[in-house]
């Protein structure tokens, strides 16, 4: 089965509520796999490039940016399955 992720519009961006999973790359939080499900993988930047899910991408300087200038709390948009 495919991971489930969560979504949250930010002004005119879609972002994920949490980050991707990543069973062939990267670490579980403490070495646990169950932490996959509470905090996704946690990779180098390397393969942070190819971990987003389809249709997502990792943030630009410019995304975080706008992130930080909304001054409004997120709503959920639904789920998106990869």
């Amino acid at each position: 089965g495919g991971v489930t992720y969560y979504a949250c519009k930010v002004g005119p961006a879609t972002w994920l509520r949490r980050n991707a999973v990543s069973k062939e790359k990267g670490a579980a939080y403490s070495n646990a796999p169950a932490m996959l499900d509470v905090f996704g993988s946690y990779v180098n930047w390397e393969d942070a490039q190819t971990a987003c899910p389809e249709g997502y991408r990792l943030p630009t300087d410019e995304d975080w940016a706008a992130l930080g200038r909304e001054p409004r709390m997120p709503r959920r948009t639904g789920t998106s399955r990869a």
